[in-house]
């Protein structure tokens, strides 16, 4: 009889899904095993009162959640509006780029001069070189400027990673708490 047990025992154990299906057709099984075994009370077993007030809670939960989103939704939404500051910001300093294409242009127009009168040519390159200097410096501003945007978008979107991670933490930290009390009770 013993090998009987062990074999019904191993059935049950390698396929666990048969003792579910038994229980979803007839709940009572749970009390006949309780009775059988002597494993609890069955005071200790939730009641309607108990799962309702447990949905409550977990109502009060998902608000706090939906209110700690809409706060992180309105942070995300500054900082969208800090890029489109920053976009407009890119866009005067295309603008700047035009109005340097254009004179650009406009140079290439006098070295056409230039190259009619001779007698001119020292004055006028002399007169480039300094205009070349200051548009290298200009390019050198507007590097670092550009340096220190980049570095501010890093470090604004390492802050932001880092509120994200530290809000979904406690939140999944709470979700598998509420599920294994679930579970559990």
């Amino acid at each position: 009889m013993s090998e009987d047990v062990e074999r019904i025992r191993r059935v049950l154990v390698e396929n666990p899904e048969i003792i579910a299906e038994a229980i979803r057709s007839n709940p009572q099984v749970i009390l006949e095993i309780f009775k059988l075994s002597g494993l609890g009370q069955l005071q200790n077993l939730a009641t309607r009162e108990d799962i309702k007030a447990l949905r409550e809670d977990l109502k009060l939960i998902i608000e706090v959640f939906n209110r700690r989103f809409e706060e992180i939704n309105k942070r995300f939404e500054d900082i969208y509006r800090r890029f489109e500051i920053i976009d407009k910001r890119f866009e005067a300093i295309d603008k700047r780029f035009e109005d340097m294409n254009r004179r650009f242009e406009e140079i290439n127009e006098r070295f056409r001069d230039i190259n009619s009168r001779f007698e001119d040519i020292n004055r006028r390159f002399e007169d480039m070189n300094k205009r070349f200097e200051d548009i290298n410096r200009r390019f050198e501003d507007i590097n670092r400027r550009f340096e220190g945007l980049t570095y501010y978008v890093d470090r604004r979107l390492s802050v932001v990673e880092r509120i994200v991670i530290g809000f979904n933490i406690p939140i999944l930290a709470a979700v598998i708490a509420i599920l294994i009390r679930m579970l559990i009770f």
